[in-house]
């Protein structure tokens, strides 16, 4: 833009830009973006306001009223793309809005024991994360039921279900998209090795057929995790997205017609040779959709398994 290269440094639940706090920066007509991990969005209809995903961090709520202040912004509703932790964590500053949720993640955002157990497996990571269970009480929801309405208000929903049971989208317009936890950037797949979607194959199918389909009409897509990207970035993004998920399936698949592993080491295994570090977060988001492989071979080709000291032991079936 004019020459002017743009940089955001991330620092807690700040961007900044040349040392200057900034809270919020507009991304087209009536649609803006509260900087974050992840990102929150400030859209205006013609009756209405939405904030898309409140976010996490101790001061998020604080933040992201200060930028719906200086937009001059009382009165808005609240949709969340989905109900992890890092989504809604924040939500405890917006009590008294209406919040609108996929009729399958509601079960998720009232629950903290059902969102963990869906989340994580039931496993001990968000304790050794150091996170709080949610509680929300008085909240206003309202249930978004299947088949998706093409609109609330302006707002155009996608169905992104894959990486949660019920992620939603948003189309902002003939240009853009909101994507939500459907893609990640570059960076975030290189930490964590393994993309975290509850159901793998879901998830590959939505990049497959809805999201690259963004890709190539020339959109540009907005991230929960990422950045802004377009055009060729876009495509690679989505082509890199794509090729990882299939990666993992095809390791696990080769690993797993050679000899038995649990559910663990096949994960550990899997993170090795995609050269992340096998950190105990790692791991335990690696076994959501590393177990969701071993659902699906279950029916076909089918596994055997046998039962050692170590746990369940699975192999594909031999013919």
């Amino acid at each position: 833009m004019l020459g002017i290269v743009h940089y955001f440094i991330s620092l807690k639940d700040h961007s900044y830009w040349n040392g200057v706090c900034i809270v919020y920066r507009k991304f087209k007509k009536n649609i803006y973006i509260v900087p974050g991990s992840p990102v929150s969005l400030v859209i205006k209809c013609d009756d209405s306001v939405w904030l898309v995903d409140p976010g996490m961090g101790r001061d998020r709520s604080s933040i992201v009223k200060e930028a719906l202040f200086r937009l001059g912004i009382n009165s808005y509703k609240i949709l969340l793309s989905h109900c992890h932790y890092d989504h809604i964590e924040a939500l405890s500053g917006f009590i008294g809005k209406k919040v609108y949720v996929s009729i399958l993640e509601a079960g998720i955002l009232m629950d903290p024991l059902i969102r963990e157990t869906v989340t994580y497996g039931h496993n001990p990571l968000p304790r050794l994360l150091g996170l709080n269970r949610l509680f929300f009480k008085d909240l206003g929801i309202n249930v978004i039921k299947y088949p998706l309405p093409e609109k609330i208000d302006c707002l155009e929903l996608v169905d992104l279900r894959g990486h949660s049971p019920g992620l939603l989208g948003l189309k902002l317009g003939d240009d853009a998209v909101f994507l939500a936890d459907s893609l990640f950037g570059d960076r975030l797949l290189m930490r964590v090795g393994i993309p975290y979607h509850l159901d793998l194959y879901t998830a590959l199918y939505r990049l497959e057929n809805t999201v690259k389909a963004f890709a190539d009409e020339g959109y540009r897509a907005i991230l929960s995790h990422g950045p802004v990207v377009e055009g060729k970035k876009f495509r690679r993004l989505v082509d890199l997205n794509i090729e990882r998920i299939k990666k993992v399936i095809e390791f696990a698949e080769e690993l797993l017609s050679k000899s038995y592993y649990t559910l663990e080491q096949l994960t550990i295994n899997i993170l090795k040779h995609l050269g992340a570090e096998p950190t105990p977060s790692n791991i335990y988001l690696g076994l959501v959709p590393v177990n969701s492989i071993l659902n699906k071979l279950y029916q076909d080709p089918g596994l055997e398994y046998i039962i050692k000291d170590s746990g369940v032991k699975w192999r594909i079936k031999r013919t």
